[in-house]
């Protein structure tokens, strides 16, 4: 403790293992649970007391201490429950089922060089500055203000400038100490907001701007996300959709997404919301609705009207259709040299998701009237079809086959088997002018091997970011 004049410094130093304790907080259906963040390091406090001809000066609301804390260093960390689980939506799951309640997951970060003036008038406690959190060196302002007497306060938390992620070894995940996620921001420009209020109607409401931003989803990669986001946080999540703001809000825009096939120009607009709770069954888990979704895959259009997904169903279900794709396009992602095709199929794939992942059953596609040929010659007679009873008829017919009717039935099961059955209608030069020809074909293939192997053998999309892909590699 030192005093120089009217400032006075303080320094506390915090041991390892110090912590502040949650208080178990419940409102609405929003339940935290109690958990420790834990501290260690030092503060200085600097306090500059006011004598009577200085408070003179000042308005009749003026400052009468001002309390400044700095610390270089402060490493934090917040353990809550987990009490979300991301769908196994996008490779095969081969971790068994987990049973009983999940591990917490540890938050720790670090705040650089934390600078922040408190202000304390006739009952009033105002706080402002600035803090450096984690590796990331993402820069926030604090602005708040608690009333010692009512209890009712409020905190803003914003970036003064957008994140900037294209820098070299910049990524989101540097902003905690052993990110837990499987999803990781590597490229573009983020701006965040955070807005808090409590002693009366609790609430937390953040905003985020995506400019340009790639990232990850385990091993699925986007590049080119463009989004203004509004979603409360507290009481319950929920997007804060204001109809007389800005037209472009919650709409959500990506260059491209690519999973081993590219979908590119991807466009919707996304609505989050969470149930109330139902008593006994606590706190609900959110819904997410996606509107108007459109993309583009294999030179045709991917879109739905409306997907709903709500984490609390033990099942969901999400209709896709698809329309004039293009079988070229399709079968040139599959590197089938003895393979040329014509033609465009629309369809439709109904999808499922529950706790064992996803599947697809009843899917349909068919050429809608719209002609087209099959030319199909291996270089030995025992490839692909070489195992079927009627091989040396449908190689024979698909050397130069002219359809007039081609449809395929399509299912997906739980670990990824990928099977399909085609009926095919028409003609075959090789068999017969006048001849008519009809085909049945069944194929099987683990999806997700392919997938793998795509990704493998050619790489991530052009479409991809050069920060992006250098990252992800």
């Amino acid at each position: 403790f030192s005093v120089s004049g009217r400032r006075q410094t303080l320094r506390l130093k915090l041991a390892r293992g110090s912590f502040m304790r949650l208080r178990r907080y419940a409102q609405a259906g929003v339940i935290l649970q109690p958990e420790d963040i834990n501290l260690h390091g030092h503060i200085d406090l600097a306090a500059r007391l006011f004598n009577a001809a200085e408070a003179n000066n000042h308005s009749h609301d003026a400052v009468q201490a001002v309390l400044s804390v700095q610390a270089a260093k402060i490493p934090v960390a917040y353990r809550r429950a987990n009490q979300t689980q991301a769908p196994a939506a996008i490779k095969k799951q081969t971790a068994k089922k987990q049973t009983g309640a999940e591990a917490p997951v540890e938050l720790k970060t670090v705040l650089y060089a934390p600078q922040v003036e408190l202000r304390l008038a006739r009952g009033r406690l105002a706080f402002e500055g600035m803090m450096q959190a984690g590796a990331l060196g993402a820069r926030f302002t604090v602005d708040g203000e608690h009333d010692l007497a009512t209890g009712r306060g409020r905190l803003q938390l914003a970036t003064p400038s957008p994140i900037d992620l294209n820098a070299e070894h910049t990524r989101l995940s540097q902003l905690l100490q052993d990110w837990p996620w499987p999803v990781d921001l590597l490229s573009g420009r983020l701006g965040v907001e955070l807005a808090l209020q409590w002693g009366g109607a609790t609430s937390a409401v953040a905003q985020v701007e995506a400019d340009g931003v790639g990232g990850k989803v385990g091993d699925v990669v986007f590049s080119g996300l463009d989004t203004r986001q509004r979603i409360a946080l507290l009481p319950r999540l929920a997007s804060v959709i204001d109809k007389t703001a800005d037209r472009h809000r919650n709409l959500v825009a990506i260059d491209v997404i690519d999973a081993g096939v590219p979908v590119t120009k991807i466009r919707f607009q996304a609505k989050l919301s969470t149930p109330a709770p139902t008593g006994a069954g606590g706190a609900a888990k959110p819904v997410i609705d996606l509107y108007n979704l459109r993309g583009h895959v294999f030179d045709g259009v991917l879109s739905s009207r409306h997907l709903h997904y709500d984490l609390n169903a033990p099942r969901n279900r999400l209709e896709l259709a698809l329309s004039d794709i293009d079988l070229a396009a399709l079968v040139g992602k599959t590197n089938q040299a003895a393979l040329e095709v014509k033609g465009r199929l629309n369809g439709r794939l109904p999808v499922e998701i529950d706790a064992n992942g996803v599947s697809v059953r009843n899917g349909h596609f068919d050429n809608a009237g719209r002609n087209g040929y099959i030319r199909y010659r291996p270089e030995t007679a025992g490839a692909a079809l070489g195992q079927n009873p009627l091989s040396e008829i449908a190689l024979k017919a698909l050397r130069d086959y002219r359809y007039r009717h081609l449809a395929a039935d399509v299912s997906l099961d739980h670990d990824g088997q990928l099977a399909i059955d085609f009926a095919l209608k028409g003609v075959s030069p090789e068999l017969g002018k006048s001849q008519a020809v009809n085909l049945n074909i069944h194929t099987e293939q683990n999806l997700y091997d392919l997938l793998r192997s795509l990704r493998f053998t050619q790489g991530l999309d052009a479409g991809i970011d050069k920060a992006a892909r250098e990252k992800y590699q």
